[in-house]
């Protein structure tokens, strides 16, 4: 039965809670917030006169049907993770009005944020609540649970007197929950799934979460797991023991910009007045590395890494190494752990023949190893020569020879021409990281006066657009984004590109938003519609989204869009029954995941006519032909 509209009486409205009972069994007492999903109530249970939080899903969220996957995965997560540090959820159904309702466990407490605005917390203190954190992340993970939205805000402190101050994790709207997991794992409920495996409730290339506690991969809309969780923690130690986020903005989109590219500054250089060790900051700044794989492999390992630090901080400031330079390495500080690594230990991970030197293949890594591979060939000959009594002058002959070649080798390596027999003019030198380096630190008019030397190099443009979104100036950088798709076409596949146009599609700022949709309308081709159709589907609605609706429907956009899309849109445009059945074939042989949620809503045989009991899509239900094409899409995904 589909939810009541809103101007019907039946749907609930949010003040009429208050004084009801919800169930049978909760009595609303007052509310407590509101935000865009919902609203949270004080309540108490009437038979056992315990307190309770209430979240009520707002009744215009309903028809949503990721919203209200969202809703019953936090109901999920705070049900499975049985933990001390974590917000329990004890009840979820629907009042007798179609509302969704959530029942938590009440916290009074003061949450982490307000505590921060005070300043830097204390060594100490930072610490034990990093380790409660990192204790409830073990629980979760282990249940397949990843937070996706750890921030202060969603960090509870309460004071429990002698037993001291205890951390509770909230706010489990936006988990990545694998239903799976929950039902094989030992400690989880019964009930739900059956046993059967289920959905991860998570759409690829969404990106969800709070930007200064979102990791790089999530921020470009990748596909996370728990050290995603890490990194978020990683920011709030950062924040806990110097006061200052590790990236700051005046925008959204300069933050993702920094998130994503920018190595985190040494948390000792940032917090110069407190005397932070250098292992605490080794793990700090090992949890806020780039890449997943350089962080700790999971909770339990932090955990494990938090109780070999020393107990103490130095008596002494000690000396803050200097910040590495270099764009796009993973930069992770070093420690006598031997639960963290060290500079060499990173630098052995991340770097390869292409990054050792000059960047690609014409690096100074290959170059070596083509000067080595002569140089132990020749030099062996001439050993034997001599030993052997060969005559000093074939050995010396021998030793030229060796000469020659390396030199030859490198100069080819390097993109020169060695001595041609015809005297042909050298090539042009290949660009260097070196020189975009040096480029970008001069701005954006350097970069393009490179650009324009080496029009076909994507690595200036992408520099050039990076450039831009730092300094604040969006629309060259979604100006730029056109450029570098020219020179490399599948940049418009980028999970960083279409994280940074979608953001500025929406922005508050009318000349932002129109460069960044005549991106999504041309050079980002066939992305570009499937990001554009991404925007008007999200809830709640984005800024100037009939402008967006109309981007999607030109004939130009429609022109290079996937016949995934087109098929969706098809499907959503049809409004007689007969007219979508007739498109479930084409859906079963093009029809993507996007299409998945639409045609399970469909499924309901009841929610129309007098008290909703009438089938609004007889047409569909009458042989299971609708059930067959979502079986054929998921089995095809």
């Amino acid at each position: 039965m589909t939810a009541p509209a809103k101007d019907d009486p039946r749907a609930p409205e949010a003040q009429s809670f208050i004084g009801r009972v919800i169930s049978g069994r909760y009595k609303v007492l007052e509310q407590l917030g509101e935000g865009g999903m919902g609203t949270v109530y004080l309540a108490e249970h009437v038979h056992m006169r315990k307190r309770v939080a209430i979240k009520v899903l707002n009744p215009d969220m309903v028809e949503h049907a990721e919203v209200v996957a969202r809703f019953e995965r936090e109901a999920v997560a705070a049900a499975h993770i049985d933990h001390p540090n974590v917000a329990a959820a004890t009840d979820f159904g629907r009042t007798d009005d179609g509302a969704f309702f959530l029942v938590l466990e009440y916290i009074e407490g003061t949450d982490l944020r307000s505590v921060l605005r005070q300043g830097p917390v204390s060594i100490a203190r930072s610490m034990r609540i990093a380790r409660q954190i990192a204790s409830a992340l073990t629980r979760a993970h282990e249940l397949g649970i990843v937070h996706r939205d750890l921030k202060p805000e969603n960090v509870m402190l309460v004071d429990r007197g002698d037993e001291g101050e205890i951390v509770k994790v909230l706010d489990f709207g936006i988990a990545k929950v694998h239903m799976e997991s929950l039902a094989a794992h030992p400690g989880a409920h019964a009930g739900g799934t059956g046993g059967a495996p289920g959905p991860i409730l998570t759409r690829a290339g969404a990106v969800f979460g709070t930007p200064e506690y979102m990791a790089p991969e999530q921020a470009l809309g990748e596909t996370v797991d728990a050290r995603a969780d890490l990194y978020a923690l990683g920011v709030m130690m950062f924040e806990m023991l110097s006061g200052k986020l590790p990236f700051e903005a005046s925008d959204t989109l300069s933050l993702l910009a920094r998130q994503i590219a920018e190595n985190a500054p040494m948390l000792r250089a940032t917090a110069t007045d407190r005397d932070i060790s250098p292992e605490l900051e080794a793990l700090v700044m090992r949890l806020l590395a780039k890449q997943p794989r350089e962080r700790f492999e999971d909770a339990e390992a932090l955990l494990t890494a938090m109780e070999s630090l020393p107990t103490a901080a130095p008596s002494q400031p000690q000396p803050v190494p200097s910040q590495p330079q270099g764009r796009g390495s993973t930069r992770v500080a070093g420690a006598s752990s031997p639960h963290l690594f060290t500079p060499a230990d990173a630098m052995a991970r991340t770097m390869t023949p292409e990054k050792a030197g000059l960047g690609e293949k014409t690096g100074l890594g290959e170059r070596r190893g083509a000067g080595d591979n002569i140089q132990r060939r020749h030099l062996l000959v001439a050993i034997v020569v001599a030993f052997c009594g060969g005559a000093l002058f074939v050995g010396a002959l021998l030793l030229l020879s060796l000469f020659r070649e390396v030199k030859t080798a490198v100069l080819s390596a390097e993109g020169g021409a060695g001595a041609s027999a015809a005297g042909s003019a050298p090539e042009k030198k290949a660009l260097t990281d070196a020189q975009i380096d040096a480029a970008t630190a001069e701005g954006p008019d350097a970069l393009d006066k490179l650009a324009g030397e080496y029009p076909s190099d994507a690595r200036i443009f992408r520099a050039l657009y990076r450039a831009y979104l730092t300094r604040g100036d969006t629309p060259e950088a979604m100006r730029t984004i056109g450029r570098l798709v020219g020179a490399d076409p599948n940049a418009a596949n980028d999970a960083e590109i279409g994280t940074m146009v979608t953001a500025a599609a929406t922005d508050s700022s009318p000349e932002t938003r129109e460069t960044a949709i005549d991106v999504l309308e041309g050079p980002l081709g066939a992305k570009g519609a499937d990001l554009l159709y991404d925007l008007t589907t999200r809830t709640p609605a984005p800024a100037g989204k009939a402008r967006l609706v109309a981007s999607l429907n030109k004939p130009e956009v429609l022109g290079h869009a996937s016949p995934s899309l087109l098929i969706l849109l098809d499907f959503r445009s049809a409004k007689r029954c007969e007219d979508r059945r007739d498109l479930l074939p084409r859906i079963r042989e093009l029809g993507d995941a996007r299409i998945l949620p639409q045609l399970k809503n469909l499924e309901r045989s009841r929610g129309c006519g007098f008290l909703g009991t009438r089938d609004c899509w007889p047409c569909l239900h009458r042989d299971g032909e609708l059930g067959e094409t979502i079986s054929a899409v998921q089995a095809r995904l």
